[in-house]
């Protein structure tokens, strides 16, 4: 049975003295309470340790961690009008990003290069 996807977020960070946060990550929850990280590998156990120590709620607020602050954004809505509900529809629901803003979510591109099982 194909779990659904239950939130998708976009992650954004700032570090300590800047005032914009960057887009660096992708966060989708699924229906099983499990989350998967989609960014660069080098912020990828970063991104993950953060997501632990804070509550989702809190994580929407934004929290700060080590001197930087970290935002979750909900794109929920958007993905689920798209019909992307199945957690067998991430590879689509993570192109679809790519291709709506590849310049900010370049770290996505990995995820379709040949081969891609990452999923």
């Amino acid at each position: 049975m194909d779990t659904t996807v239950d939130k998708v977020y976009l992650l954004s960070v700032e570090e300590n003295g800047d005032d914009i946060l960057t887009l660096e990550g992708v966060v989708i929850r699924t229906s099983r309470d499990t989350f998967s990280v989609y960014s660069t590998s080098t912020n990828h156990n970063l991104f993950r340790s953060v997501l632990h120590k804070h509550p989702w709620d809190d994580l929407v607020q934004g929290v700060h961690h080590r001197g930087r602050e970290y935002r979750l954004t909900d794109i929920t809505e958007r993905i689920m009008d798209s019909g992307f509900t199945k957690s067998s529809s991430i590879p689509e629901i993570l192109h679809g990003l790519y291709e709506g803003n590849p310049k900010h979510l370049f770290f996505l591109s990995r995820y379709f290069q040949s081969n891609s099982a990452l999923f």
